[in-house]
């Protein structure tokens, strides 16, 4: 039916305008009369098709809606798809914030392994050291006993050359001694050694500033002493001279070492670097201060760590 009044319509229409043109061009009333005609039927027409077709609005505007709801879903569908972008960027980042939690967990956590066993090593560490400690005081401890010991029964036997029994002015002691070479070689040599002379206070300081006006007085309340060494080297078992390199230290009446800041220079005849063979021998001086009329003592410093032999410096 909307068919048949849509062709209705479009005839009705092709007429008006024919008769319209015959009646306009070449002056013909009737052919005006019949475009007025076909015009009230093209008019009727339309009016019928409306009343007989009301879903004629919507079949015109159909298309217009159709494409109105594309448009809709088009943009629905790019709403979407930003939201699903939204959404996974926000799922990217709360991975990644995760990851870096994680990370920064990890990291926490080594950093407190590394802290903590650097704490244990401190205290294995210091657990070591005063493990040693002990140990190192436990052998103080021992030696100490020990030296003790032996002097107890030096004393005990009367032994010879200590520093509660020393060797007397003028007397000699012998001793044995050993010597390393360089490649490891060890060497013994006999010495014998005694004190000969002892000169002290401002005769010694007269004496020393005679040789050497550079030569000052000893430090307050001490005073110089030059002691005459004589040494004689008895055996030897090395191809090769013997030097003499012996150190010695003064040892106050309370048995305390009195430290040599300050020296004094003697004008030759010295006990120092003199190379012997055994059966020669060396006699030279020495100069030391000490206290003012201290009954002091002369160590002869054993180099290996054991105790040495002390002289007396008075008669």
């Amino acid at each position: 039916m909307d068919i048949l009044f849509a062709w209705l319509f479009i005839i009705s229409t092709i007429m008006v305008i024919v008769y319209l043109v015959k009646g306009l061009l070449f002056k013909r009333k009737p052919a005006l009369k019949k475009a007025g005609i076909a015009g009230l039927f093209m008019i009727s027409s339309l009016i019928l098709f409306s009343i007989v077709s009301p879903d004629t609005e919507e079949y015109l505007t159909e298309d217009t809606s159709e494409t109105d709801r594309l448009e809709q879903e088009q943009e629905e569908q790019e709403e979407q798809e930003e939201q699903e972008a939204r959404d996974q960027e926000e799922q990217e980042a709360r991975e990644q914030e995760e990851q870096e939690a994680r990370e920064q967990e990890e990291q926490e956590a080594r950093e407190q392994e590394e802290q903590e066993a650097r704490e244990q090593e401190e205290q294995e560490a210091r657990e070591q050291e005063e493990q040693e400690a002990r140990e190192q005081e436990a052998r103080e401890q021992e030696e100490q006993e020990a030296r003790d010991q032996e002097e107890q029964e030096a004393e005990e036997e009367g032994a010879f050359a200590t520093r509660s029994n020393p060797v007397p002015l003028g007397e000699s002691v012998a001793f044995t001694e050993t010597h390393s070479s360089d490649d490891g070689t060890e060497y013994e040599a006999r010495y014998e050694m005694k004190i000969t002379d002892v000169v002290r206070g401002d005769e010694a300081l007269t004496v020393l500033q005679a040789e050497n006006e550079v030569n000052e007085p000893a430090p307050e309340g001490m005073e110089w002493a030059i002691i005459t060494i004589e040494g004689t080297l008895l055996e030897w078992d090395k191809d090769a001279p013997y030097t003499v390199l012996h150190l010695f230290s003064v040892i106050d009446s309370s048995g305390s070492e009195v430290p040599q800041d300050e020296s004094a220079s003697l004008d030759g005849n010295l006990y120092l670097l003199v190379e012997l063979s055994p059966g020669e021998q060396i006699r030279g001086r020495i100069a030391k201060y000490m206290p003012v009329g201290d009954p002091s003592l002369l160590e002869l410093i054993d180099l290996s760590g054991n105790d040495g032999i002390y002289f007396s410096l008075t008669e």
